[in-house]
């Protein structure tokens, strides 16, 4: 199903069906990683540096279990603030 990217808002393809509690996106510029769906309904709101934080953070995580990232409400929690905005140097080293 052809969707808008959360993150960077590009054309992207969403891959598991949202009956799961999360989605996976494969976008052309972010690459694949899976969202949660109460994640998805905050990350809209969030200016893009913060959203593209996020996936950093997450890929942080799945790196290290050597998995799909996964973007949850920890992830994108107003609290995590402060870290998004010490990821923004890093964040456009990713895209």
């Amino acid at each position: 199903m052809s969707v808008n990217c959360p993150i960077c808002e590009a054309e992207a393809e969403e891959k598991l069906p949202r009956i799961s509690g999360r989605i996976e996106i494969v976008c052309p510029r972010c690459r694949r990683f899976g969202i949660t769906a109460s994640a998805l309904a905050i990350v809209y709101h969030r200016p893009p540096e913060d959203r593209h934080a996020a996936l950093c953070h997450a890929r942080a995580i799945a790196e290290h279990d050597k998995a799909t990232p996964l973007i949850t409400t920890a992830v994108v929690n107003p609290s995590n603030a402060s870290h998004f905005r010490w990821r923004k140097q890093s964040v456009v080293h990713v895209i």
